[in-house]
């Protein structure tokens, strides 16, 4: 039996592995499943260590674990140096003078992104992804309606702005609450807005050459293996001219959380996301919440706080 089990376990990874050679992403799912022992591992929350006193009650670690989420970013931030001389848009060059416009949305262009939708859990304000699929050609009207009307003002649905978040264990105790990171499930219709404007924003930076041609993440095309590749070229290129090569490489702690949403707005603005379809981004970044779910547990809903203090722009 044990035979024919590793038979069968090779066979079906050997088949996995030559359907995926040519994504990088789906291979490291591949070999993590292999080697990733600690998914047999339970790292439940039963208590958590909060300032030395010792938590137990389901509804107090939901709570504990979202007040710590919400503020994760601010708290971070407050560690990175401050330059109090240098404005943020002294590093703007080369201001766009064209002005982002967003496309009209069709009904088509929707039901193309639902039938591609993974199959993945969503947050709240949703309905299963097989349903949404199922009733697609009745509610598509509706909803590039209201989508395009989104758009159009400058306004992005309050209800949408809800987040379901899962606590996900890194290492470490589980009493600790730097331990976790939090997984966002947003949703279905959050998703399908970000997809049509992620498609229109990106289509009009490439247009305007305004991405930094090193920018090998979130590119289509590109990922870090071009990184990789280019490092390794300059590499070889010292050495063959008889220099030293040498590399700095630097992880943000947190970066996305600390990311300052004025600074963000303004270089919006700067590259030609402007007037109402900038109001659309400043809608979509504020006012957002959040709450825990955690082993049948809701924590109460929390504002997400947001960098935008303590600079000057």
């Amino acid at each position: 039996m044990n035979r024919e089990l590793k038979k069968s376990k090779k066979s079906y990874y050997s088949s996995y592995f030559e359907e995926h050679n040519n994504n990088i992403k789906k291979t490291w799912e591949g070999i993590r499943k292999i080697v990733n022992t600690k998914n047999n591992i339970n790292y439940g929350i039963s208590q958590l260590n909060i300032n030395g006193k010792i938590i137990n009650d389901p509804k107090a670690i939901v709570n504990s674990v979202n007040e710590f989420f919400v503020n994760v970013g601010p708290e971070t931030e407050k560690n990175v140096p401050k330059s109090h001389h240098i404005s943020p848009v002294n590093f703007l060059k080369n201001r766009n003078q064209s002005d982002f416009i967003i496309a009209h949305i069709s009904n088509e262009e929707i039901l193309d992104i639902i039938k591609k939708l993974p199959i993945k859990a969503t947050g709240p304000a949703s309905i299963p992804l097989n349903l949404l699929q199922t009733v697609a050609d009745l509610i598509v009207f509706p909803l590039c309606h209201i989508i395009n009307v989104s758009f159009s003002s400058g306004i992005f649905p309050e209800t949408l702005k809800v987040a379901k978040v899962l606590p996900l264990h890194k290492g470490g105790s589980s009493q600790e609450l730097n331990n976790f990171r939090p997984i966002s499930l947003l949703s279905i219709f959050d998703k399908i807005i970000e997809k049509l404007m992620h498609k229109r924003l990106y289509e009009f930076l490439e247009q305007h050459n305004i991405l930094f041609e090193n920018q090998f993440g979130f590119r289509k095309n590109n990922s870090t293996i071009y990184a990789l590749m280019e490092i390794t070229e300059k590499i070889k290129e010292s050495i063959d001219n008889g220099k030293f090569g040498c590399g700095i490489f630097i992880d943000l702690k947190k970066a996305f959380d600390t990311v300052n949403h004025k600074i963000l707005l303004t270089k919006l603005e700067h590259y030609g996301i402007r007037n109402e379809n900038l109001k659309w981004f400043e809608s979509y970044l504020t006012d957002r919440k959040q709450y825990v779910f955690y082993n049948g547990e809701s924590s109460d809903l929390r504002d997400i706080t947001l960098v935008f203090h303590r600079v000057q722009c």
